[in-house]
């Protein structure tokens, strides 16, 4: 059996947006709630120019950054050999979508296998 229920739409004249009335949640930014979520030894959130940014670290030292919107990589810096302190940028993307390749120069004592 269907049952009636009735209800009056209020007048959309009495109805008024008052911002004073609202009460304001406390603000989470983005890289905390995703390091509450998702943080780990290694994984470490960011954020520039409001795009959040993954940077990701791996125990000989290498790192990569990652804008999470778009996954573009806007750095990668590897474990290398031919440096004293192990690592070299080798990808680095500035403003403006460009791109920059870094590569060594090549030495008499490098041993490439």
């Amino acid at each position: 059996m269907a049952s009636l229920l009735s209800f009056s739409v209020p007048n959309s004249k009495m109805i008024r947006a008052s911002s004073s009335q609202s009460v304001s949640a406390p603000t989470v930014s983005v890289p905390e709630n995703l390091t509450e979520k998702f943080g780990r030894k290694g994984i470490k959130f960011l954020e520039s120019d409001n795009i959040p940014i993954v940077e990701l670290r791996v125990r000989n030292g290498s790192s990569l950054r990652l804008q999470i919107p778009n996954a573009h990589v806007t750095s990668y810096k590897p474990k290398v050999y031919w440096k004293d302190d192990g690592f070299q940028e080798v990808l680095y993307t500035i403003p403006g979508n460009g791109k920059i390749l870094i590569l060594p120069k090549p030495r008499e004592e490098l041993v490439w296998s």
